[in-house]
């Protein structure tokens, strides 16, 4: 079932760059650092975005094509990116999107996705400038104790040990 859907993300990948104006993915280079997560969690997708070319280039729209199970907001990308980048630039690590894993997602699903920024040499390009495929494992919450049960339990210890001591006390033993 995974192979269809990667399949299936690459032929609509395949297609939509064949639409659009022709691809120019190497315009700038993305790398992605992919979290993963329990259902209902928001992930932010940190990256860097490095500038290929000897010429300036624009950052126009960011998209993401996926399989299913995420809600991306790209609110970061447009406060924390540049317009554009210079000659040779890189960001730096930035958030580039966050993303609410669908709650109603089952842990150990894997949610196959591809992240497109579009640009070019000016604004009014269109073409894709840097894409990435990446896939998010859905993974099970993790517990925590609460603060009470810590609690009990030193409780718990201490009374333990005022016992012990009170019986040894009747006994005339020593504590050891």
């Amino acid at each position: 079932m995974r192979l269809v859907r990667q399949l299936l993300l690459y032929v609509i990948a395949i297609f939509a760059a064949l639409v659009s104006i022709p691809s120019r993915a190497d315009l700038v280079g993305l790398v992605l650092n992919v979290p993963s997560g329990p259902p209902g969690a928001t992930l932010s997708f940190e990256g860097t975005l490095t500038n290929n070319t000897s010429s300036t280039v624009f950052l126009v729209m960011p998209s993401l094509l996926q399989t299913g199970g995420l809600t991306p907001d790209f609110s970061a990308f447009n406060t924390t990116s540049p317009l554009q980048l210079a000659p040779s630039e890189t960001t730096g690590p930035i958030v580039l999107f966050t993303a609410v894993i669908d709650p109603a997602t089952p842990v150990g699903t894997q949610i196959d996705a591809l992240l497109s920024f579009t640009g070019g040499t000016d604004l009014a390009d269109t073409g894709i400038a840097a894409q990435e495929f990446f896939v998010v494992n859905v993974t099970a919450p993790v517990g925590t104790p609460e603060p009470l049960s810590v609690s009990m339990l030193t409780f718990g210890f201490a009374a333990c040990l005022g016992i012990r001591r009170r019986s040894s006390l009747f006994q005339g033993n020593p504590i050891r």
